[in-house]
C-alpha cells in the first residue's frame, strides 16, 4: 500500500464532518469522542481505496478515541441534496476511512468544501 498526505479537498471535506459531529448528540451519545478526533487530522495520511471517492486512512501514532468502530454517528451530504453522502469510519479509535458515496447514480466530480458539508437530519 503505497501512503500519501490528504489533497486540501479531502482534508477540507473530512475536517468539516468531524466539526459538524463535534457538536451534535446522536442517539444520546456523547459528542467528545468525535470533537477527539480532530488530533488525528495532523500528519493523517491516505491511500486509494476501491475507488477514487473511497480513502483508507493512517493517522499513525495518535491516541485513540473512545468511539465504537464503523462510520461517525449521524449522517453527512454535499449541499442540500441526498445524493452524495460523506462516510467517516473509525477503527479501533483511530479515522481509518473517508467516502463520497453516490446515491443518484452520477459519479462525484469534487470532494465536498467546508461550506457544502451538510447533516442529515
Amino acid at each position: 500500500m503505497e501512503w500519501r498526505d490528504l489533497s486540501p479537498d479531502e482534508e477540507q471535506t473530512l475536517a468539516a464532518v468531524i466539526a459538524l459531529g463535534a457538536y451534535r448528540t446522536f442517539e444520546g451519545a456523547d459528542p467528545s469522542g468525535v470533537h477527539a478526533l480532530t488530533g488525528q487530522l495532523i500528519g493523517l495520511r491516505a491511500t486509494p481505496g476501491a475507488s477514487a471517492w473511497q480513502l483508507a486512512l493512517d493517522p499513525g501514532e495518535t491516541t485513540p478515541v473512545d468511539l465504537p468502530d464503523g462510520p461517525l454517528p449521524g449522517r453527512y451530504f454535499d449541499g442540500d441534496g441526498l445524493d452524495h453522502e460523506i462516510v467517516v469510519s473509525v477503527t479501533d479509535g483511530r479515522l481509518s476511512g473517508l467516502e463520497l458515496v453516490n446515491h443518484d447514480g452520477t459519479t462525484p466530480t469534487r470532494w465536498p468544501t467546508a461550506e457544502t458539508v451538510r447533516p442529515w437530519g
